[in-house]
């Protein structure tokens, strides 16, 4: 039997810690990622290089 590693990306899990520390409940995050999606396909993401998030 093969086993399965799960590799989380440490920037993804540290975004999730905070959601939860803010009091974000799963659904919340989840609603906002699915809504997020949506309004990006309609409205590319434009990325800013002076934007330092820590």
């Amino acid at each position: 039997m093969e086993k399965k590693t799960n590799i989380l990306d440490s920037e993804w899990v540290q975004l999730l810690l905070e959601a939860r520390k803010a009091g974000l409940t799963v659904e919340e995050v989840r609603q906002f990622l699915k809504s997020s999606e949506k309004s990006s396909e309609s409205h590319p993401l434009v990325r800013s290089h002076s934007i330092k998030p820590f």
